[in-house]
């Protein structure tokens, strides 16, 4: 009986030793179909990557040539099709990139006079090697494409290039870099007639920086300080400015920090690390407006003041106070952009003016008359781009709104000048003190302006000049000084009782009235370096590209 169990439990173990093989004999064939269908897959996915390549270039091609898509399309397919018998289909429409529609909803089929971008379908067989024995031969693949001409427009607000007032800018030049300005006019003309392309720049920045693998934005995102950024301007500039710029790269605000995204936003550029796209891919600003940009972004929410009494013949004395706040929404200065975003903005700004007259009554020896001016944010953006195959005919449209404004006669508390998160209330303005009589104040408000969009339209030539178009609102004011005393209202104030004095009020309103066409020149100046007004907003376009292509989806 004992042997019997013997040789049935030896038995048994070799009947498990069997299983054991038929068991890894169909692992085995499971592990060699899972390997041969992991090559066959691996190979598909290889074919599938190679066939959305060259539908990428298939649909950059057709979409940089809308009017010849199909053949532009179909001639990079054969140029890619490594013997593989590829089918294209090429759709040319219109893409919309608002980021209101889905990705799917963007791109529309339309006549070729309506076109925008071009879209691509690449149909292929990729085969298959052990696929075939279960009677599969080959994988169909289909790949899509979609890519827009590249329509680029490059724009700037708060770029006014009026005739220099070499007083004004080098009061208000001395005051952004802490020293002492005496630069010329002719020094000033060099300065706004040497062109820098910004790109050019930017590359310059991005060398400077030396970040690895940094693009564009990275390196303009990076701390700067305002001497380097001024030196790296000086660079890429003419040797008519170059000296001047160094001048100012010496100042004493050239080690203060700064970001250059501050002021420039490269749009579809940003993502690179080189230029790409060449002449047509220039953006061109003047250094006037550049350096006065990159000192006023060191200045922000800070108080300047100027001295300008020798720009106001007549005056015994004139002092301004100016302060430059922060671009909302951190806003750059001058964008790139195909679309209606992003909306860029100028810096909110508030002037101080105290006007000292002697004004010949007995008993006064000086009559000080503050004047507050302050100005809300202009806003600009992309209306529209008009590429044609004759350049000439090519064109910018932007959208402006000059935003709102006030100046007013009246007293305000200087120290708050640079909180713009305060509103400033405006006080009477004591204008003097009279011996038994009392005091004299003086009171006038004018507000402007409002959110409507004007649209301003570049055509060739005003991009290529790079002129500089205003738009106004209805009841914007050139004429400060004069409109604010033209309706000045004055009292005096006997023994603390508000009694007009018609002798003393006359005397004072004429003298007010003589001050407007002494202190608009003076006004008019220092808007104008600040490239805004009271409801008014300047615009120009710094570049258009017209050619090219880049994929959207």
């Amino acid at each position: 009986m004992r042997s019997f169990h013997v040789h049935f439990l030896a038995r048994f173990h070799r009947d498990k030793r069997g299983s054991v093989l038929i068991m890894g004999a169909g692992l085995m064939i499971i592990t060699v179909a899972l390997a041969a269908f992991a090559v066959d897959m691996g190979y598909v996915y290889v074919k599938s990557r190679e066939l959305q390549g060259t539908a990428d270039l298939a649909a950059m091609s057709a979409a940089a040539n809308l009017t010849t898509a199909q053949s532009a399309a179909q001639a990079v397919v054969l140029a890619n099709a490594k013997g593989d018998i590829i089918t294209a289909m090429t759709q040319i429409g219109f893409y919309d990139a608002s980021v209101s529609k889905t990705p799917s909803a963007r791109f529309k089929a339309t006549p070729v006079t309506d076109a925008n971008a071009a879209q691509v379908t690449l149909s292929a067989d990729a085969d298959l090697f052990f696929g075939r024995m279960l009677g599969q031969n080959t994988a169909h693949i289909t790949r899509t494409a979609t890519a827009s001409s590249v329509r680029l427009a490059a724009f700037s607000i708060g770029t006014r290039l009026a005739s220099v007032n070499g007083g004004v800018a080098n009061a208000l030049l001395s005051g952004l870099t802490g020293s002492t300005v005496n630069l010329t006019v002719m020094d000033y003309n060099n300065l706004a007639g040497a062109k820098v392309d910004l790109l050019n720049y930017v590359q310059a920045l991005h060398t400077r920086a030396n970040l690895t693998a940094a693009t564009f934005d990275q390196s303009l995102a990076n701390d700067i300080t305002v001497g380097d950024a001024l030196t790296l301007l000086a660079d890429e500039t003419d040797a008519n400015a170059r000296t001047t710029l160094k001048v100012l790269a010496n100042s004493p605000v050239k080690s203060t920090k700064i970001k250059m995204s501050d002021l420039v936003d490269i749009g579809a550029y940003g993502e690179q690390d080189r230029i790409v796209g060449g002449a047509d891919a220039a953006i061109t600003v003047d250094s006037l407006t550049m350096a006065r940009a990159i000192l006023s972004l060191a200045n922000q929410d800070r108080q300047v003041q100027l001295d300008l009494g020798a720009q106001a013949p007549g005056l015994a004395g004139l002092k301004v106070w100016m302060a430059i706040g922060e671009r909302p929404n951190h806003s750059a200065w001058l964008t790139v952009t195909r679309t209606g975003e992003p909306i860029i903005r100028t810096a909110q700004a508030r002037l101080y003016i105290d006007a000292q007259v002697v004004p010949g009554l007995s008993g006064v020896s000086l009559v000080h008359v503050p004047l507050f001016i302050e100005l809300a944010s202009a806003q600009g953006k992309l209306s529209s781009i008009s590429c044609n195959a004759n350049k000439t005919l090519n064109s910018v449209t932007l959208a402006l709104s000059p935003g709102i404004g006030q100046a007013a006669i009246g007293t305000v508390n200087a120290t708050d000048l640079n909180d713009f998160k305060k509103t400033l209330a405006v006080s009477p303005a004591q204008l003097v003190t009279i011996p038994l009589v009392g005091g004299v104040t003086a009171q006038s408000q004018i507000k402007v302006g409002g959110t409507t969009w004007q649209t301003a339209t570049f055509s060739a030539a005003d991009i290529s000049n790079q002129t500089v178009k205003t738009v106004r609102t209805n009841d914007a004011v050139t004429s400060i000084g004069s409109s604010l005393a033209g309706q000045a209202q004055l009292t005096a104030n006997v023994l603390g009782l508000g009694i007009g004095l018609d002798l003393v009020t006359k005397s004072l309103g004429n003298l007010i009235a003589g001050l407007g066409p002494v202190l608009d020149p003076v006004i008019n100046a220092l808007l104008d370096q600040l490239g805004v007004g009271l409801g008014e907003v300047d615009a120009q376009v710094n570049g258009l590209r017209c050619s090219g292509a880049a994929l959207v989806i």
